[in-house]
């Protein structure tokens, strides 16, 4: 068996592992008092049905901790290069279209990045869920990439969806442009241009016109698109096709109906439901006071 340290993180040290019949998989083995991000790293991978996000092969707690994932052979994006605008917006299409169905499970990437991604067949596969955490989870702790970390990331360390969609206008950004506003400042300087809606806003005038792609990299994370609106909105402009992405849309929608009809019912205090309770039964009670 050959094993062969390729990454770390705070959390783990990573390895590529051969073993004697030729068989490669990356192993991620924690460091001491991170059992629970092993286990929710482990949980998620194994919630998300999705071939453009990396598969858990098993998780051992018994002796050393660790997690062991499927090898993707392919190009990491931070080493990719093209400078075909259809090629560059057909993977963002599909990794926006992977990242809404993480959402659509009410979890959060958080660290979402070309080192993170790589190129099998022309599909970006994400890598690494390590600092995923569920929705507007809060622990104070910053869970991200500085150069790529939505203003509100930075500013008050919060962990939402809206700021996994700017890492991937910043991730467009670097495609077309070869490089993004971090990359020419250094560190203070940077988090003095991020902290601040009009300076950001300078900045981003020197990088883009595309007025979609300054959307997407809003200061105001209310100001931009979901993932799966810039899945259809790149689907739709080249005519891609994309799996089952209309059926989505629909289903998301619906979802959002049913939880915004909830959430007005609930302020009116006219519906009554426990946080156990499951969401069927939401629903059901949802269709009685509606009716």
């Amino acid at each position: 068996m050959i094993k062969k340290k390729i990454g770390e993180g705070k959390f783990s040290e990573v390895y590529l592992i051969q073993e004697d019949n030729g068989k490669q998989f990356v192993q991620k083995e924690f460091k001491s008092g991170f059992i629970h991000e092993a286990r929710r790293e482990y949980l998620f991978l194994n919630a998300i049905d999705d071939a453009n996000v990396v598969k858990a092969i098993s998780f051992n707690e018994e002796e050393k901790l660790n997690l062991r994932l499927e090898f993707i052979d392919g190009i990491g994006l931070d080493k990719f290069q093209e400078s075909n605008l259809k090629k560059i917006h057909s993977i963002i299409t599909k990794l926006s279209f992977s990242v809404a169905k993480i959402h659509s499970l009410g979890i959060c990437l958080n660290d979402l990045k070309p080192a993170n991604i790589i190129l099998r067949n022309d599909e970006p596969v994400i890598l690494d869920l390590g600092l995923s955490t569920l929705n507007l989870y809060n622990d104070k702790y910053f869970r991200g990439t500085v150069s790529y970390a939505a203003p509100e990331k930075i500013l008050r360390k919060t962990n939402h969806e809206a700021s996994d969609v700017f890492a991937i206008g910043m991730i467009l950004l670097k495609m077309l442009n070869g490089k993004i506003p971090a990359d020419d400042h250094n560190v203070s300087e940077y988090l003095e241009i991020i902290k601040n809606q009009k300076k950001w806003n300078d900045c981003l005038v020197n990088f883009t016109e595309d007025s979609f792609l300054k959307q997407m990299l809003a200061f105001d994370a209310s100001e931009r698109p979901s993932a799966l609106q810039i899945a259809k909105y790149f689907s739709d402009l080249y005519n891609f096709n994309i799996g089952n992405i209309n059926e989505f849309v629909v289903s998301n929608h619906i979802f959002n109906t049913h939880f915004e009809a909830i959430e007005q019912l609930w302020r009116k205090k006219i519906l009554n439901y426990e946080a156990y309770d499951e969401i069927d039964k939401i629903l059901q009670l949802t269709s009685l006071k509606n009716s």
